[in-house]
């Protein structure tokens, strides 16, 4: 932990950054410290929205870090936006089944379902 926290405070500009403040979120969750694990999976989510590898993994354990905390409403909000964002991770899927455990819908490739055509009025 100590060295995940040094690395952030001296090289939080450099690209392995994101793994690092991942980790420590990791760390925080494999601890049973859910708040502070969400907190910093949510600073992965702010503060390097665009590090791809990195951004599903923690709205995927952000979302399960307030399972843990029983904030079902906001874990869902985290499980969706992993799945809109990343249809196609290995994540979306996990994403997905534990949306399904929570009671709401999801589809299995994490994609809307398809809408149908609108019926047009026929002419006349």
């Amino acid at each position: 932990m100590r060295e995940f926290t040094d690395f952030l405070k001296y090289y939080s500009d450099r690209p392995l950054a994101p793994d690092a403040q991942f980790y420590v979120g990791l760390i925080h969750f494999n601890q049973e410290n859910s708040d502070t694990a969400a907190q910093d999976f949510d600073a992965v989510l702010e503060e390097r929205p665009t590090d791809n590898r990195r951004v599903p993994q923690a709205f995927y354990y952000k979302g399960m870090s307030l399972l843990k905390m029983s904030q079902k409403t906001k874990a869902g909000d985290e499980f969706k936006q992993l799945i809109a964002q990343y249809p196609h991770h290995d994540l979306a899927t996990q994403a997905c089944n534990e949306l399904k455990k929570m009671g709401l819908s999801c589809t299995a490739s994490g994609k809307a379902p398809a809408k149908a055509p609108a019926k047009h009025p026929a002419k006349k």
